[in-house]
């Protein structure tokens, strides 16, 4: 315990602690959700299940990964907007503050596609979601230090992804 040395009645100490315990269950909220629909796996628009039962319904799995993915939208925001905070960095702040909403509309666009069969909403959502990484790594290309760098070359590599691949699979699949 001598990493972290402060007064525990400070409002900054009992800031990082509230921080941190949000970070813990939004982390344990994505790794729960990854961990059910990796052994319930369902292809929501053609509505296959590997296990025939209401655990693997679309409903469910769909619900479970809603809630996953905004777990781990809201721990990129409250990462980017702590750090942008402690560095003033308007910009970064800014993005921290839009990427939670942008994820929850991409969700709606998911449950589109999922109730209306409909692959347009899953273009709608993926372009969101490489549209919010793109921002992220917009947010933190002006900062210095290695996870910075990293940050940036796995965002270019995640939204290289999404606009090359996953975007036009879901469009060529509406169309």
């Amino acid at each position: 315990y001598e990493i972290y040395q402060c007064d525990w009645s400070s409002d900054v100490c009992s800031s990082d602690l509230r921080w941190g315990r949000w970070q813990l269950a939004l982390s344990a909220g994505y790794v729960a959700g990854c961990a059910f629909r990796s052994f319930f796996p369902v292809f929501d628009v053609p509505r296959q299940v590997l296990f025939d039962g209401w655990w693997s319904s679309v409903l469910v799995g769909r619900s479970v990964a809603t809630v996953a993915e905004l777990c781990f939208a809201t721990q990129w925001a409250l990462l980017l907007g702590s750090a942008a905070a402690r560095n003033g960095d308007r910009l970064a702040l800014a993005v921290s503050r839009v990427l939670v909403p942008m994820i929850a509309l991409a969700e709606l666009c998911s449950w589109y596609a999922v109730v209306t069969t409909s692959n347009l909403g899953h273009v709608i959502e993926e372009t969101l979601w490489g549209l919010g990484a793109a921002l992220v790594v917009a947010g933190v290309a002006r900062w210095r230090g290695l996870a910075a760098r990293l940050i940036v070359v796995a965002g270019c590599a995640y939204v290289a992804y999404m606009f090359a691949v996953d975007v036009p699979m879901y469009w060529h699949r509406w169309l």
